[in-house]
């Protein structure tokens, strides 16, 4: 009912993305060794340790996700202290491209339009986006480079399985392979890029920790450096709002969307490399599934089951006020009512004031002392649904139900208001 995890599925997420996190130290540390020594032992333990125990855990996750812990990246090691760079304060003010306000959007054209204008001839002008189906899922990469009067459009499908940094990270690197190409760089001061994703321009100017897609990560870094040092370019990175009328940002979405469309035709990639990311999300899809299995096989709280059988839907639903939720919640897990209580407590007396026993399905649908309140539910139902039907399923079930039309907050609602109509809980 809380959503929570069962504290042993818990646990072996947890285990599996830290034997992961140790899989991608350096063999120069012994927890790495001793990791490669169980792999690679031919007797299994008679009890087995609680190292192999992480091992088993995430072979069932790859045999489950196709996601292994031996394609994760390498953890770079450590190299010195890096304070983390603050932002400045309009990545902050312009909201992101789900909850912008017109008026944020109008400020974050202009900004960009002033930035625009200040360029000199000499300053190669990209801007760069990324694309993901889902995420992790297919993913692609898009640019444009505005340089002498001329636009370049770059595009490129990225993976298959990929997340939207690294499709973002891609774009920029796209921009920087481009620049490397150009034969006269002496006509070249500055390439100037534009951006919409805070992340990646956090991690490649902001000294951001890198936590997923080290290797594109560093491979820019060290592209960056490489063309600062030999042609004396300078390379400055802006953030432009994603979604905000900028023609530059408009493009190079629309190239990343057909370029994301495209990875799906990839038929095989020749090595995907596993972020901690993408271990998070394989793990939490293998406790899930198995989550998912002992509820639908458990023999207790088949009541509720009826009302909530897929395990990683939550009920956030608004209810109308805390009382009304708790009631609601205790009604759906049938623990509630006289009937109930008279299991527990044999001085109850398990029947409701009409005479029949008080169980859920009798207060909400039959019994003669709420029919008033329960006329004006079906009322209330018809004229959001144009059904008279009302059943335990329709009033209780947090899953959305496709052949009704309304959504599961009305009829918590609704339920809400038979609820005080009743008068039973006051």
């Amino acid at each position: 009912m809380a959503g929570v995890l069962p504290l042993d599925l818990r646990r072996e997420e947890m285990a599996i993305r830290d034997i992961a996190r140790l899989n991608s130290y350096s063999t120069k540390i012994p927890i790495r060794n001793k990791i490669d020594e169980w792999k690679n032992k031919e007797t299994v333990d008679k009890f087995i340790s609680p190292l192999g125990l992480m091992l088993q855990q995430a072979k069932n996750m790859k045999e489950e996700t196709d996601i292994s812990i031996d394609d994760i990246e390498p953890e770079y090691q450590f190299q010195g202290l890096q304070a983390s760079k603050s932002p400045p304060e309009y990545w902050r003010t312009l909201g992101s491209s789900k909850n912008r306000t017109k008026e944020q959007e109008i400020t974050g054209k202009n900004l960009i339009l002033n930035k625009l204008n200040t360029v000199s001839p000499s300053t190669v002008v990209a801007f760069t986006d990324g694309s993901c189906q889902s995420n992790p899922g297919p993913c692609g990469a898009g640019a444009i480079v505005i340089f002498n009067n001329k636009e370049i459009e770059l595009k490129q499908p990225v993976s298959k399985r990929g997340s939207i940094l690294l499709a973002e990270l891609v774009a920029i690197k796209l921009v920087l392979d481009y620049v490397s190409r150009i034969e006269n760089k002496t006509l070249i001061e500055e390439v100037k890029i534009f951006s919409d994703s805070q992340t990646a321009i956090g991690i490649l100017t902001l000294n951001w920790k890198i936590e997923n897609n080290r290797s594109t990560s560093h491979e820019i870094i060290s592209l960056i450096k490489c063309i600062q040092k030999h042609h004396g370019i300078r390379i400055n990175f802006d953030w432009t709002p994603g979604h905000a009328d900028v023609r530059g940002n408009e493009i190079a979405d629309k190239l990343a969307k057909e370029a994301a469309k495209e990875a799906n035709q990839i038929q095989k990639e020749a090595h995907i490399t596993v972020t901690k990311q993408d271990i998070k999300t394989a793990a939490r899809i293998l406790v899930n599934k198995k989550w998912q299995h002992r509820w639908d096989n458990s023999d207790t709280g088949r009541f509720y089951y009826n009302f909530h059988q897929t395990v990683s839907n939550k009920s956030t639903f608004n209810y109308p006020d805390h009382k009304t939720a708790k009631i609601i919640r205790n009604l759906r897990s049938g623990y509630y009512l006289k009937n109930y209580q008279n299991k527990i407590n044999q001085n109850i007396d398990p029947k409701c004031e009409c005479g029949q026993l008080e169980t859920v399905e009798h207060y909400l649908l039959f019994c003669e002392n709420y029919e008033e309140a329960r006329q004006k539910l079906i009322h209330e139902i018809y004229f959001n649904t144009g059904s008279l039907h009302i059943d335990l399923e329709l009033l209780l079930s947090i899953e959305k139900n496709d052949n009704v039309s309304v959504s599961n907050e009305t009829l918590m609602r609704l339920l809400g208001d038979f609820i005080c109509e009743s008068r039973r809980f006051d």
